[in-house]
């Protein structure tokens, strides 16, 4: 049996707490890492080390199929600020883990070591591959420091109303890489998901701040051509009129209300608006037969900071031209 009075003076911890006491527990370290106590004794030294708080306790709570848990707990008169790649960058509403296997997330543990080094000035604690049980991918690498980071981990993650349509999911991720790096964001990674029938896409970088990720719900519509030609006229208008932080705009098909939506995915563009005009019209064809002119109706004689348009349904579920602008 583990008697922690004897490692922790063998450490040369100090049995007496000062300030309030706080806790650090790490889950699922697979159990090929070592001994479960052994792996929590040196948890706790290495916080020692690093941060000179008095532990108290370091013991193994747990051991089961996905690994061991370990608790470390700390005396300070405040809480450590942890910098973690869990729960940051994996997608909270996606599940827990971006690789499909233990080995795929092993293979690319040093180079994220190597980027988590690099950009938060840190020396990590501990570093492997977790798993999310509850996950389609399941494994996450986990990398913990402690102190104040110059560029911490972060994500974005960007939900579409139901599953594209037209594009692949493949093709989705490598339309947000494109934009992060040319806004200068070098992501970790880009991943598609698809989780409660809706299509996601997450992406985890380093940042001094996180960047505002936003899905503008533009409109929606009752066909896939009409949504897929929507699509392309906001495409347009983002080439014409410079991306605004737009990544790509995309068409999902909502199997519950039955429609077609568009979506438009940004970065960092939360001045960018898209609503609809007041009129309305009778149909899809009707509506952009008018677009053009009432486009430029509301921008050159309302003034209005409009980008473009497109043709979709409102709220009201009545047609409408749905303006861009930029405030």
């Amino acid at each position: 049996m583990l008697r922690l009075p004897v490692i922790a003076l063998s450490l040369g911890w100090s049995v007496l707490a000062h300030g309030a006491t706080f806790s650090y527990a790490v889950k699922h370290v697979p159990q090929d890492q070592g001994d479960c106590h052994q792996l929590a004794a040196k948890l706790g030294a290495d916080l020692h080390a690093a941060t000179g708080v008095t532990v108290q306790r370091a013991v193994c709570t747990a051991v089961n199929e996905y690994g061991a848990n370990l608790l470390v707990d700390y005396a300070a008169d405040q809480e450590l600020n942890l910098v973690s790649t869990v729960p940051a960058l994996p997608g909270i509403d996606a599940g827990g883990g971006i690789f499909d296997t233990l080995a795929d997330c092993r293979a690319a543990l040093p180079a994220e070591l190597g980027r988590f080094k690099a950009a938060t000035q840190l020396a990590p604690l501990i570093a492997y591959c977790t798993i999310d049980p509850y996950s389609d991918q399941p494994y996450a690498i986990k990398i913990d420091a402690f102190g104040q980071a110059v560029s911490a981990p972060r994500v974005g993650d960007w939900r579409m109303f139901g599953l594209p349509v037209g594009v692949t999911g493949a093709e989705l991720a490598g339309a947000i890489r494109a934009g992060l790096v040319a806004r200068g964001i070098e992501p970790s990674y880009v991943s598609y998901k698809e989780a409660a029938f809706d299509g996601i896409v997450v992406a985890g970088y380093y940042a001094p701040e996180a960047v505002l990720s936003r899905d503008l719900d533009v409109a929606f519509t009752d066909t896939d051509t009409q949504c897929l030609a929507a699509v392309r006229d906001a495409k347009a208008v983002f080439a014409q009129y410079g991306a605004a932080g737009v990544l790509t705009t995309v068409c999902s098909y909502d199997q519950f209300l039955e429609r077609y939506n568009v979506t438009t995915l940004t970065v960092g563009a939360g001045n960018l608006t898209a609503s609809p005009a007041v009129e309305r019209f009778s149909g899809f064809a009707e509506c952009q037969a008018a677009k053009a002119e009432l486009t430029r109706r509301y921008k050159e004689d309302l003034g209005r900071p409009v980008i473009g348009s497109v043709c979709g349904k409102a709220r009201d579920e009545q047609w409408a031209v749905v303006l861009f602008e930029q405030y």
